[in-house]
């Protein structure tokens, strides 16, 4: 899920990806540099890939923070070569040679980001303002039910890995009943992101039934 902003800034001189525009790098760091002095960002992601946890549009305030401080489950915001932000669930932290590696993956897809350097790791997402309710993304709960929806991220990728249904095909190559089962293998994990997101739900009328009583 890419950040997106309305800020309009002066064109800088091209540089990075050419699909980039100087616009986009320009506004790109100056949040990567706000979140690294740890500040706070707004960011109103387009695209689904973080889906049904975060919707296009939606408002999402992120914060700085050192990347070592970062656990497995989280909702990250990662700063990409070709100079995109992206907002992703940090699913795995893997230890080479040369430092930590870190595996991403947006809860809507199937395919997991290319493994990064821990260092691409700018903030973490703290907050999700939706229409109906607001996620609080730091709290005790929705910490435990990142880590165990990076835990079924694993199951996703085993069921992609049934011979015959992989999720390597190109669309093309795919027939109906391989389309089927990557459908399918979508469902453990956003049905299990639905049932977060209603539990929290009544989790917050409950609290504030509470707090009047």
């Amino acid at each position: 899920m890419s950040g997106v902003t309305d800020t309009n800034e002066a064109e800088a001189e091209p540089r990075l990806h050419p699909s980039i525009t100087p616009t986009q790098v320009r506004i790109g760091d100056m949040a990567v540099e706000l979140l690294q002095r740890g500040e706070e960002v707004h960011f109103f992601p387009k695209g689904h890939s973080m889906s049904p946890l975060i919707r296009e549009f939606e408002e999402v305030l992120t914060r700085g923070c050192a990347p070592s401080e970062l656990q497995v489950g989280e909702v990250v915001v990662m700063y990409q070569n070709n100079g995109n932000i992206v907002i992703h669930r940090l699913t795995r932290v893997v230890r080479r040679r040369d430092g930590l590696e870190i595996w991403t993956k947006g809860d809507g897809g199937i395919r997991w980001d290319n493994p990064s350097p821990l260092s691409a790791c700018v903030g973490r997402a703290v907050t999700v303002k939706k229409p109906e309710q607001q996620l609080d993304l730091v709290s005790p709960y929705w910490r435990g039910a990142g880590y165990l929806a990076a835990q079924i991220s694993l199951l996703q990728t085993l069921l992609l890995r049934v011979p015959g249904f992989g999720a390597y095909l190109l669309p093309e190559e795919r027939n109906l009943c391989q389309r089927f089962w990557l459908h399918a293998a979508k469902l453990p994990f956003r049905g299990f992101i639905h049932v977060c997101l209603f539990v929290d739900r009544l989790r917050q009328r409950f609290g504030k039934t509470t707090t009047r009583n």
